[in-house]
């Protein structure tokens, strides 16, 4: 049996251990046992479901700019980069070194992103920035944080929403999967118009969930 192999490992104070893997010319970030990124193959796609976040239509007046809540190596930035051009980018990553990884080995060196080391709520919470697009990919251990569950933090995030802004959930839901999909879409509707579902679990032999809404006029 072939295995990728390991070309990078470290530890974080902050994620604990934290591997990039390579097979096949395609990279991934593993931090704590759990796929974090991956690069984009030879088709432009990850093949996982941060494709997702790229598979929409943009507000009126088109993409200027983007908050990402949860860099990893930045496959969402590169999806983006690629459909939508170099569009201002702001990157929220709170593991300084998983964000130095993303640089040296996944070849996030694109101009138009700007790397901030910080936790997601605390900068919806003080940011003042007006974004056309957030894509909430928050993880831990394979857990969204608790303050990324709060209410305080999807306020925040209506917020830092400009006028027909759009944003993204990444969510893993994998027990009682079309109860808990409503459930977590009808919490949205608290906040935001118009959500949809944009991948399902299965559709990308994982679990993840990827919801869709947009500012509420």
């Amino acid at each position: 049996m072939f295995y990728p192999k390991v070309i990078f490992e470290t530890q974080s104070p902050f994620s604990g251990e934290i591997k990039v893997t390579e097979s096949n010319g395609e990279r991934q970030l593993i931090v704590g046992g759990f796929i974090q990124s991956k690069s984009l193959g030879k088709n432009g796609k990850s093949g996982g479901y941060w494709d997702a976040f790229a598979e929409f239509d943009p507000p009126d007046g088109g993409l200027g700019e983007v908050l990402i809540l949860g860099l990893g190596a930045g496959t969402m930035v590169k999806l983006l980069t690629q459909k939508f051009g170099p569009v201002s980018i702001d990157a929220v990553e709170i593991d300084p070194v998983i964000a130095d990884v993303a640089k040296k080995y996944f070849g996030l060196t694109e101009d138009n992103v700007k790397i901030i080391i910080d936790d997601a709520a605390s900068y919806v919470n003080y940011s003042g920035e007006k974004y056309d697009l957030v894509c909430v990919d928050t993880f831990r251990w394979g857990e969204t944080p608790s303050q990324c569950q709060k209410e305080e933090f999807y306020q925040n995030l209506t917020k830092v929403l400009k006028k027909n802004g759009v944003v993204i959930f990444n969510r893993i839901i994998s027990d009682h999967e079309a109860e808990e999909i409503k459930k977590y879409a009808d919490y949205l509707e608290k906040f935001f118009d118009r959500i949809e579902i944009l991948a399902f679990p299965g559709a990308t032999n994982s679990s993840n969930v990827i919801f869709y809404g947009k500012e509420r006029n």
